[in-house]
């Protein structure tokens, strides 16, 4: 329903605390708007960050001499970029993939700001394949599958489907 905002803020607290992985004094987490639902309901990502790997990098930022002001995940960055530099048409829904050291991230990108987040590590599909190296059939099977579960994802929660895949590579 609607509420002013410092009812929002503590809702948006209150079910940031609830799906948080981590308790609240082990994690920073954040939250900002992504648009409405198919019912009208306000959209928030929310976002989470263990303190012990935040920390440190805030300390070397600080003794260097640096006040950050911001953190932010890859996704965020990546989906801003996105929309402010490529010539994808931000409304348009797409799947953006990018392929890293630790895995690869599926992002979904609705009116041009990230709206789902799913990572699938290296290290589970090397253990599928059994072996210390990921041929391409076994890569391309990979991908296939993980950009389904993703465009079904996408399906179910907002309906229709995404005929747009973004490739981010470093």
């Amino acid at each position: 329903p609607p509420l002013p905002q410092e009812k929002i803020n503590d809702a948006i607290a209150l079910n940031l605390s609830m799906i948080s992985p981590l308790p609240e004094g082990d994690r920073y987490g954040a939250a900002e708007p992504i648009g409405r639902g198919a019912s009208g309901e306000s959209e928030y990502l929310g976002v989470f960050a263990p303190r012990t790997a935040i920390d440190p990098y805030m300390a070397i930022f600080r003794e260097s001499g640096f006040l950050p002001v911001a953190l932010e995940f890859s996704g965020l960055s990546i989906a801003r970029a996105i929309r402010e530099f490529s010539s994808h048409d931000s409304s348009v829904p797409a799947i953006v993939a990018r392929l890293g050291s630790a895995g690869a991230d599926f992002f979904i990108i609705k009116d041009g700001r990230l709206a789902f987040q799913y990572l699938s590590l290296w290290e589970n599909l090397l253990s599928e394949s059994g072996g210390r190296q990921i041929g391409l059939d076994a890569l391309s099977k990979f991908l296939a599958r993980e950009i389904s579960r993703v465009s079904h994802f996408y399906s179910g929660k907002w309906g229709g489907s995404i005929r747009h895949i973004l490739l981010a590579s470093g």
